[in-house]
């Protein structure tokens, strides 16, 4: 943690730590913590941060692609506001966004957490096919959760090799037949949610 608060203070101006406000289990609010990767200043914007865009600092790129930017995320861990797994908390703008999908409840009724189905497949893959089904893989995740394990997740999450783009989790033998669905593309996940 040293190596990375001494590289953000030396690359730019600005704090190392970056909060900002994300909704929790039951619509509750709680500060979410991240290593600063952006410009100061440039967090206020509305749309996802793409690999090379402009406001992404050099260091900020390298944790943003190991992941280690969310290494503070494990002190929300220990206060109770998120889990390891479990959908990626978002903005109240966010959810606001999506407040009339059929998924909204889902995300709503678990802990948010560091990693779930959308970041195994990778930071291009919810570019591609946008927050609504992200949602839908967190309601398929939410509803089949006792078929994942942590261990799992955490296996398929590529902290330091950058992002997963396939996700080829296998599931386990208490999974069903009609749980299965989640090896395949994405139109497959969405008859089994």
């Amino acid at each position: 943690w040293v190596c990375i608060i001494l590289a953000i203070r030396v690359s730019t101006r600005g704090p190392a730590f970056f909060s900002q406000q994300r909704v929790g289990k039951g619509g509750k609010e709680f500060r979410l913590f991240k290593f600063r990767t952006l410009l100061p200043g440039s967090e206020h914007s509305t749309r996802p941060v793409l690999p090379g865009d402009a406001w992404v600092t050099s260091v900020g790129s390298f944790l943003r692609s190991t992941h280690l930017d969310e290494l503070p995320q494990l002190y929300n861990v220990l206060r109770g506001d998120m889990s390891l797994v479990g959908p990626r908390p978002l903005t109240r703008l966010s959810m606001s966004a999506h407040a009339g999908s059929p998924y909204y409840s889902y995300r709503l009724s678990v802990r948010p957490g560091l990693t779930g189905l959308a970041q195994i497949k990778g930071r291009m893959w919810f570019v591609a096919h946008g927050l609504e089904n992200v949602f839908r893989l967190d309601a398929f995740y939410i509803k089949n959760r006792a078929c994942f394990s942590i261990c799992t997740f955490c296996s398929k999450q590529q902290w330091w090799c950058g992002e997963g783009e396939a996700f080829r989790a296998k599931p386990s033998d208490a999974c069903t037949k009609r749980q299965t669905v989640f090896r395949f593309p994405l139109h497959g996940i969405g008859a089994a949610v």
